[in-house]
């Protein structure tokens, strides 16, 4: 994948003082490990991205918090998804602008949404 999460670790260590904590590293996971990993979640935080199609397996009830850099914001993508599937779902746009005026070129041109998609969150 070519999106990271600046500071993993902290927010790790925040969760962790409050509940246990799973990283998942999907890269080079089988889909049997990917499907057995989301069926076992309450709740999933995750930058954008098709690793998210997993929530079809997480159980009813169960959560996904879904992180976009700053310049791109497609909460209806995999947020429809995931209110399809029975889950909660919220999104957090990193940026301090408005999600509408900062998006509008990834929205518009393929060019901007390949940039955009590559940022680190």
């Amino acid at each position: 994948g070519g999106r990271r999460i600046l500071n993993e670790k902290d927010l790790q260590g925040a969760l962790q003082r409050h509940t246990d904590v799973t990283v998942a590293d999907f890269e080079k996971a089988s889909f049997a490990d990917q499907v057995s990993f989301y069926a076992m979640q309450d709740i999933v935080i995750s930058s954008h991205g098709a690793q998210v199609t997993g929530v079809l397996f997480m159980p009813t009830c169960a959560g996904l918090l879904e992180l976009f850099p700053q310049g791109y914001c497609l909460p209806q993508f995999f947020g429809s998804l995931a209110l399809y599937s029975g889950l909660e779902y919220g999104y957090i746009y990193l940026s301090d602008g408005k999600s509408d005026h900062e998006t509008k070129e990834a929205k518009r041109t393929l060019k901007g949404r390949i940039h955009a998609r590559k940022l680190d969150l």
